[in-house]
């Protein structure tokens, strides 16, 4: 069952960060293809994908819950309803450097090489548990690594996270609405990472006893 639970994980990741990828290529490939064919001299934009090329996902709270100055509107009465927004996806363009587009394309690569390298260091774990192998120095040195792993994937997602969060602050903002940027970064795996450190930790102290133990006998 943890195995399913995680196999679902990393590829909801692989996923997401596979479409985004497929459709950023084939976004700029289209871009590329329409200007081509308008002329590169009429002046002739493609609004919509110069919009969902630079579309951001942005978690907010509202100043104040009694007052409710939105509305959506909803078809099956024809007609608005009051609403409060948790999360927006918006259009802000901008023209980042080179380098951070680098950086950030890197950043999720290693996101997604981790999350793969986590999902192959658990299930040697659990093979070699389900062996009977449970207390010994490789599975100590197997819960090192994979804390090692997921608390890189962290990171990898904790920069590009931070670089988002830098640049919103400075290029948007909401009348009714704060920015929430604690829901922007997900700690989940910093988490299970340091309570792989600790169980191997655990172990290796366990084996140490053991070992000390044997010895004295």
């Amino acid at each position: 069952m943890v195995v399913l639970v995680l196999s679902l994980s990393v590829l909801q990741t692989i996923y997401f960060l596979g479409h985004a990828f497929v459709d950023g290529v084939n976004a700029g490939y289209e871009n590329t293809q329409t200007k081509s064919m308008l002329g590169n001299n009429t002046g002739s934009k493609v609004p919509d994908l110069d919009i969902m090329a630079h579309m951001r996902s942005i978690a907010v709270v509202p100043n104040e819950y009694s007052n409710v100055n939105d509305s959506i509107y909803n078809v099956v009465s024809n007609s608005y309803v009051p609403a409060h927004f948790e999360q927006v996806m918006v259009s802000i363009p901008t023209s980042p450097s080179i380098v951070l587009n680098v950086v950030e394309y890197l950043m999720h690569f290693g996101t997604l090489i981790t999350a793969l390298m986590a999902f192959v260091w658990f299930v040697k774990l659990i093979a070699k548990i389900n062996k009977g192998d449970i207390f010994s120095w490789d599975n100590v040195q197997r819960l090192r690594q994979l804390g090692v792993i997921l608390i890189l994937n962290f990171l990898f997602n904790f920069v590009p996270t931070l670089m988002d969060m830098i640049f919103l602050s400075h290029m948007f903002a909401m009348s009714n609405y704060k920015l929430m940027f604690s829901d922007m970064f997900l700690t989940i795996n910093l988490v299970l990472g340091l309570l792989s450190m600790i169980v191997a930790q655990v172990f290796a102290m366990g084996l140490r006893l053991q070992e000390e133990h044997e010895l004295t006998i």
